[in-house]
């Protein structure tokens, strides 16, 4: 679902399709006096620690999750990306680097939860004026019972911990569309994971679910709780406001003593206008 096979036309990913969207959208916006810069980061959560796939090593380090939000993971590589085949190759990299393992479900199977981070920054250098914003394509190893995967040792303990996170996060999906029964608290702490998707999941986001599922008749009672995790999710509710800020020079705005104001105005105006297109979209 997630990357596929990026060369065939039929058979690509969604992480292929979306990358190459956006170089293209960007590629056609840009002016003399608009510039984009794209850059990425790829870790992945593995035992409930977090590592970086782009380390240029084997990812030994285990880094740190700091902040509400918009969390930061302290030292994380960040990739600066001229085109989509860049993007293409750092994601084919960091995925040599996961955690991997055979198991009498799957003969490749993910150990870990990844995160793949696309960062982009526009420039109007004629106005002053910025627009940033970051594409999260989180990647979540499925749930098992230890009875159909036949896992032991260490393949086993990677289990429980995958179904832990997975656990936490369906406790946060539930807080976020019971506010009543969860009184305000949205337990994002309780995991890495949820940590790391707190804006995602209730912030200044869109955010999309893609449930993987599997038609055999054994795998009913997963294919259901999936089906049920996916439902509950869709009941979030995010609100999203354009990240818009306006660069000085010597301390003056391009739009006066009231530039902070245009500012504001403008990401009520893109905001509006994205709602709007969302409406559309749904009709």
């Amino acid at each position: 679902t997630m990357v596929g096979e990026p060369k065939d036309p039929e058979l690509r990913g969604l992480a292929p399709r979306v990358i190459e969207h956006l170089f293209m959208a960007v590629g056609e916006r840009s002016t003399a006096t608009l510039a984009y810069r794209f850059s990425a980061s790829y870790l992945e959560i593995y035992n409930e620690q977090i590592y970086d796939l782009l380390c240029g090593e084997a990812p030994a380090e285990r880094l740190d999750v700091r902040g509400a939000g918009d969390a930061v993971v302290d030292n994380l590589s960040r990739v600066p990306l001229a085109s989509a085949a860049a993007a293409l190759r750092v994601i084919e990299r960091g995925a040599a680097e996961r955690h991997t393992a055979a198991t009498k479900m799957n003969l490749v199977s993910s150990r870990s939860h990844s995160v793949f981070a696309l960062y982009l920054k526009g420039v109007n250098a004629e106005q002053g004026i910025v627009n940033h914003g970051a594409l999260h394509l989180v990647d979540l190893a499925g749930s098992e019972r230890a009875s159909k995967t036949g896992a032991s040792g260490d393949t086993l303990k990677e289990g429980i911990a995958i179904n832990q996170s997975l656990s936490a996060l369906g406790n946060v999906i539930n807080a976020l569309t019971d506010t009543k029964k969860s009184g305000g608290h949205i337990p994002y702490r309780s995991s890495k994971l949820t940590h790391l998707l707190e804006e995602s999941l209730g912030g200044n986001s869109i955010t999309a679910m893609l449930a993987a599922i599997s038609p055999a008749a054994r795998n009913y009672p997963e294919t259901v709780n999936t089906l049920q995790y996916a439902a509950r999710a869709k009941l979030i509710v995010t609100h999203v406001t354009a990240n818009v800020s306006i660069e000085t020079s010597g301390g003056a705005s391009p739009f006066g003593p009231g530039g902070a104001a245009v500012a504001e105005q403008m990401q009520m105006q893109m905001a509006a206008e994205h709602e709007a297109r969302m409406r559309t979209q749904m009709v």
